[in-house]
């Protein structure tokens, strides 16, 4: 799978080592997460590990810089302890992002670099799981032992038998998670464009709309 190819871990590799020798004391790498139904974007996510609080201004600063040192290939943003720390509910999360999205009617840029590596993934998932028809991934994430891949549905939620497969695939194992499809995905990407638009944080955006 693309998702796991040595070209895409190698280059992901080195694009977080700059980040982390630019930022070193301040910014660790932690993950990097695939979001193909809207503009096959991958994000790499980092923690702030640095030793002093920063204020809103200053996340917005950072996060800003993060993004245009990862460059065009990826999106970047902070790990969700820095947001909490700014005072933002992720009990929330779902309702502030529903809101985003009824409010801006934006369009969410596509990633050219890896549209055609997580639409060849997409097809793969289909086969491997005997769907009729190529689901809507909103999430593809590596972890250690799996991959995780979380699909939209939309309607009525899936059958138990669909919400949760298992299966093994020539990169490992592959868990297929269902998920209603309420907006506030899109809302979140939106969520991500707007703070890219503005040079703010995400944490910014969320904030902003946050009753």
């Amino acid at each position: 799978m693309y998702i796991t190819s040595q070209v895409l871990i190698n280059d992901i590799t080195l694009t977080a080592e700059r980040v982390e020798l630019m930022y070193s004391g301040i910014l660790k790498f932690d993950e990097y997460i695939a979001i193909p139904c809207y503009g096959a974007n991958i994000i790499l996510r980092f923690s702030y590990v640095g030793n002093e609080n920063i204020s809103l201004p200053e996340l917005d600063e950072l996060e800003e810089n993060l993004r245009n040192t990862v460059g065009k290939r990826y999106s970047a943003n902070l790990m969700g302890t820095a947001y909490q720390k700014q005072g933002l509910d992720y009990a929330n999360i779902k309702s502030i992002t529903q809101k985003i999205d009824s409010l801006f009617d934006i369009e969410i840029n596509s990633n050219q670099f890896h549209k055609n590596g997580l639409d060849n993934d997409c097809a793969q998932i289909k086969s491997l799981f005997n769907l009729i028809e190529t689901p809507r991934i909103w999430e593809m994430q590596v972890n250690k032992d799996e991959i995780l891949i979380l699909a939209l549905c939309s309607g009525e939620r899936p059958s138990q038998d669909r919400e949760l497969k298992v299966i093994a695939g020539e990169s490992g194992k592959i868990k297929l998670v269902f998920v209603e499809d309420d907006n506030s995905y899109r809302g979140l990407m939106k969520t991500l464009m707007l703070a890219v638009s503005q040079k703010v944080s995400m944490c910014h955006i969320l904030l902003d709309y946050q009753e």
